[in-house]
């Protein structure tokens, strides 16, 4: 000590006791000073000891709790994108991701312009919905930096449309490169650090949170102190600073207060020396308990912590780390290569990626995931957040956690598979699905839902009140429940519903018809269930038609059934009844009862037809005849089949019986009709060939005349016999419907005039005619001349049915057919003029009446009639579209009913007749080319033609006729057959020619009325016909005509007048 104080010591050596206590106290308060500054720098030390490990455990919650929100908002958004759900699949998977997560304050869905489309939850949000936020300045820079990266973007804290202040971030929603809008996340702040760590915090400390720029997210309540610690969070593509201080009060009450402090040391130096005892134990305490509390945060974590120094390459794994994994802490070695060989193959290059590439320019906290191998040999799904600390702007160190979320991606998956089988159960239902919950809300639905609702309608979304869709429905559905309004509908619903659920039934004004039921479920809620039964309710409707129609039709087709029993006991229906003309207390019961109502000539039949089928089991299908009660006649059908059950047992005989009595007539109709046809193509052939041969007889009377004029007598009587020959063979074509009429407009009633005027000369004295015609008669679409013919021979054969005389009326009337009645005369409905001939004869019989219309069919006696008059009128009327009836049974009778179609008025026109015929005056020596394959007829054609002055040549065919044109210029007009041997008929020859020979005349002839009636012959419209037999002066004028007349094909009425029946144009 002596050089110690050597210098406070007096020179003179003396100790003075003041100074010496002045020393010692000097020495006990500069030891005091001394203890109390070591104290304070203790106490220092724990505070920020303490306050650092809770600064890093609420930055390490900060950055778990929401990087974990936001990775569940980016799996949703990617879920969104796979699936391209329909908005209300959106908003639906939204709400429950927010009902799992309450720190969030709405998520939304935002299109890619930008603008708030889905809100959830809506309440409290309402502001949010509809929201343009380009409108907007702070996010729509956020917005446009995550349409641009790609990535999750946050903004810094701002104040929301909902009121508060938070923050938003948003997540960019992608399918194979396409934006396809945002995911928006809204956090309040005060809401979610107040919660997470306010309990955390007590009084003890304050927390303050800013943005990067400084802008404030929060801040607890309290006084902060000096002793503050700051730690970096990465939340998104921001930084956020957390700053942790102790209170004041909490400093304060902490330790004791100086002024005793100093004032203990100054009275003693064992307290001093105490002092400092005590102040050495409290640090060793207090860093043990700060040790203490680490370890338990470190174990309590569900991440693993690992720290790596990047500069010596060192790295430690927490215990919590290695038993995530399945390890104890003991098995592993801390060191890098035991996590890289963890990783799976897939995941290294971005697990094991260069950290200071990483974490180029100013990143300081990077999320990734991977898997790593558990010790079962499994894979685990590993989050993992590292932060990076820089030395000089070089990353030496990162710290960070390792979060395993294999159970949470399963039960995410489980989830999402069972929503997508929930939705796709749902959306096969064939009805209209909807789920609203205990509030009232709609909660879930299918596409059918909205589309079975009255249009317009609220628009479906979640959240929509079942009231309101009550209230769209109500005013159509209303009246149809019997309430008295909508309101009351409603009320009816509601009561309904808390009874335990209901139905209801309606119509929709475009037609629909809708059923509803609504169950309620186990968690309060209730299901409406909707039912399209339009399509039903018709098919019940068009059920009960058909069965009023078959009913009708049964009524309507005269149809009845039948059933005798074992015991031969017969049972009849109404219906049977009433076709049979009976009444059912008319019956016994026994099928002797039918027997009076049976035609005596049917009855036995019938017994051994129905016989037959009881005894042998044969089918049973009869037509007989049954006597009505007034007399009449009708025909009936009757089939029956036998009946056995399963084990053959004979039950008896089911059957039915109709009246066919129209369409049994209908059928003889047909059958008449068949007969006609096939009486009339070969009366038709017929009167073809028998024209060739009358041409040939014809031909050569007249040369003999010529030639030889003592033959004249001779001569005269065979062309009498052609003439008569060729009216036959007129009369066989007008019946076989090949006689050509042209149709105009003709007055019918001046007809049956003309013919009562000539009624004294061609009917006799004895017969009377009397005409019934009305003023406003119709013009009737036929042939003149045609309809005269068949009038007059009508009224011929009604004089010779009254050979004593009598009265003959000759009626016309205009009569206009429905469907049935046009259908029973073979005619289409419309206007018809009917011209009826009835006479007061002796009548037809059946038999009589069934062949009246066949040719050369007669009753007469022999000589006086040739059996063609009805035959032609029948053709006439037929080939005319109108059709003919005989009315007659013998002794009363015939009235014969003559149908023509209507015609319009006919315009008055001048008849050019006379200028078309002109002068028929041979041209000259022109050659003509002959051409036809019956020999007499060409031989004969070609002798009139030379006598005439002509040059002929001939041709039997169309090969010849071909080589003689190509060698012989000289030729001017071709008259040829229709109907030719070989590959070509006449009109195909003619053709061929004129296209090599354009200026060349062609006259056809033919032996049938008109060239319509050879099969396949074509003749042009106009074509110059001369028909067999023709005379001399016929076949002169048609030649002469041709060879005059350039332009045949305007020719008309002229063409038609060629062609004109030769039998008209005979001379004596």
């Amino acid at each position: 000590m002596n050089g110690e104080f050597e210098d406070v010591l007096p020179r003179s050596g003396r100790v003075r006791p003041v100074a010496l206590a002045l020393v010692v106290l000097a020495l006990m308060m500069f030891a005091t000073l001394l203890v109390q500054r070591q104290f304070d720098r203790v106490r220092r030390d724990e505070i920020r000891a303490v306050t650092a490990a809770r600064a890093n455990a609420i930055a390490a919650e900060v950055d778990t709790r929401l990087n974990f929100q936001i990775q569940a908002v980016r799996h949703t958004a990617e879920h969104i994108a796979q699936d391209t759900t329909r908005d209300e699949d959106i908003g639906e998977r939204l709400a429950r991701l927010q009902r799992q997560f309450d720190d969030f304050q709405a998520l939304n869905w935002v299109d890619p312009q930008g603008i708030i489309q889905i809100v959830t939850p809506l309440r409290g949000n309402e502001p949010a919905l509809g929201l343009s936020l380009p409108d907007l300045p702070v996010p729509s820079r956020v917005l446009a930096r995550a349409r641009e990266t790609r990535k999750v973007a946050a903004t810094p804290p701002l104040e929301l449309a909902q009121g508060g202040t938070g923050f938003v971030f948003y997540v960019p929603v992608l399918a194979e490169g396409h934006l396809h809008g945002f995911v928006n996340g809204v956090i309040r702040s005060d809401r979610l650090l107040a919660q997470v760590f306010g309990p955390r915090l007590g009084n003890s400390h304050v927390l303050d949170i800013r943005d990067a720029t400084g802008e404030k997210l929060f801040r607890s309540p309290g006084v902060a102190s000096d002793y503050t610690v700051e730690r970096a969070v990465r939340v998104a593509d921001r930084r956020w600073i957390l700053s942790l201080s102790p209170t004041q009060s909490s400093i304060t009450a902490s330790g004791p207060a100086q002024g005793r402090v100093i004032l203990g040391l100054g009275g003693a130096l064992a307290l001093s020396m105490s002092f400092l005892s005590y102040a050495a134990l409290v640090r060793q305490r207090a860093l043990e308990q700060s040790e203490e509390r680490f370890a338990f945060a470190m174990e309590g974590a569900s991440e693993g912590l690992w720290d790596w120094n990047l500069e010596t390459g060192e790295i430690y794994f927490s215990p919590r780390y290695f038993l995530m994994l399945g390890y104890r802490p003991e098995d592993m070695a801390n060191d890098f290569s035991t996590f890289a060989e963890l990783v799976h193959p897939d995941d290294r290059a971005h697990a094991l990626a260069d950290p200071h590439v990483v974490f180029g320019g100013d990143t300081t906290v990077v999320e990734n995931e991977f898997r790593l191998r558990h010790k079962d040999g499994s894979w685990r799904n590993i989050l993992s957040r590292a932060f990076v600390s820089r030395r000089n702007g070089r990353a030496v160190r990162m710290v960070g956690t390792h979060l395993d979320v294999t159970e949470s991606h399963r039960q995410q998956r489980r989830l999402f598979e069972a929503e997508r089988l929930t939705r796709e159960g749902i959306e096969a239902l064939p009805v209209g699905f909807a789920y609203f919950d205990p509030q009232g809300k709609l909660v879930l639905w299918n596409t059918r839902f909205p589309d079975l609702l009255p249009s317009p309608c609220a628009t479906v979304e979640i959240g929509l009140p079942f009231e309101h869709v009550l209230r769209c429905i109500a005013p159509q559905v209303a009246a149809a429940n019997e309430c008295k309004d909508a309101g009351d509908f409603v009320q009816r619903r509601r009561a309904a519903i808390a009874e335990g659920g209901g139905h209801w039934v309606g119509q929709y004004p475009d037609g629909r018809r809708i059923t509803a039921y609504e169950h309620p479920t186990s968690s309060g809620g209730f299901i409406t269930v909707l039912l399209d039964v339009t399509e039903r309710v018709a098919a019940e409707e068009a059920l009960r038609q058909s069965q009023k129609r078959l009913e009708e039709a049964v009524r309507i087709a005269r149809l009845g059934s039948w059933s005798v029993h074992p015991d031969q006991r017969l049972e009849v229906s109404p219906e049977a009844c009433e076709i049979l003309g009976m009444t059912p207390q008319q019956l016994s019961g026994r099928i002797t009862d039918l027997e009076p109502y049976v035609h005596p000539d049917d009855w036995q039949r019938m017994r051994d037809a129905f016989a037959a089928a009881w005894k042998g089991g044969a089918p049973y299908d009869f037509v007989h005849r049954a006597i009505m009660p007034s007399g009449e006649i009708r025909t009936l059908r009757e089939r029956g089949e036998i009946l056995r059950d399963a084990e053959g047992t004979f039950l008896g005989m089911s059957g039915s019986v109709q009246d066919i009595t129209e369409q049994a007539r209908l059928e003889s109709q047909l059958h008449q009709a068949q007969k006609m046809e096939a009486i009339g193509q070969l009366t038709g052939g017929l009167a073809h060939d028998f024209n060739n041969l009358l041409a040939v007889i014809l031909g050569n009377a007249e040369l003999l005349q010529e030639d030889f004029p003592d033959s004249q007598p001779l001569c005269t009587a065979i062309i009498r016999a052609s003439r008569r020959g060729a009216e036959i063979a007129q009369r066989l074509l007008t019946f076989a419907r090949r006689q050509p009429i042209w149709p105009e407009p003709v007055d019918i009633a001046g007809l049956a005039r003309d013919i009562h005027a000539l009624s004294a000369r061609t009917l006799g004295d004895t017969i009377e005619v009397r005409l019934d015609l009305p003023d406003d008669l119709w013009f009737a679409a036929t042939d003149s001349g045609q309809a005269e013919n068949a009038l007059l021979n009508l009224a011929l054969n009604a004089r010779d049915a009254m050979p004593e005389g009598g009265r003959l009326l000759i009626a016309c009337e205009n009569v206009s057919l429905a469907r049935r009645e046009a259908d029973g005369l073979g005619l289409e409905p419309g206007d018809y003029v009917r011209l009826s001939v009835r006479d007061e004869g002796a009548g037809m019989s059946e038999a009589v009446r069934a062949r009246a219309f066949d040719p050369f069919f007669t009753t007469k006696e022999h000589g006086k009639g040739t059996g063609l008059g009805l035959s032609m009128a029948y053709g006439f009327a037929r080939q005319s579209n109108g059709a003919i009836e005989i009315e007659s049974s013998e002794g009363v009778g015939t009235c014969v009913n003559l149908f023509l179609p209507r015609a319009a008025a006919p315009e008055s026109t001048e008849s050019t007749a006379a200028a078309v015929l002109g002068d028929a005056s041979a041209p000259g020596n022109s050659t003509v080319l002959v051409i036809e394959d019956e020999p007499d007829v060409r031989r004969m054609t070609c002798h009139l033609l030379r006598g005439e002055g002509y040059s002929v040549l001939e041709a039997a065919d169309a090969d010849s006729a071909l080589e003689i044109v190509a060698t012989h210029p000289e030729i001017s007009l071709l008259l040829s057959d229709v109907m030719l041997p070989g590959r070509l008929l006449g009109p195909a020859l003619a053709e061929k020619i004129r296209r090599l020979r354009p200026e060349l005349r062609v006259v056809f002839m033919s032996g049938f009325a008109d060239a319509r009636s050879d099969p396949g012959s074509a003749l042009p419209p106009g074509a110059p016909l001369l028909r067999k037999p023709f005379r001399k002066i016929e076949l002169t004028e048609a030649v002469a005509r041709a060879l005059r007349h350039q332009d045949r094909s305007a020719r008309g009425r002229a063409g038609r007048m060629i062609a004109f029946p030769a039998v008209t144009r005979l001379h004596p």
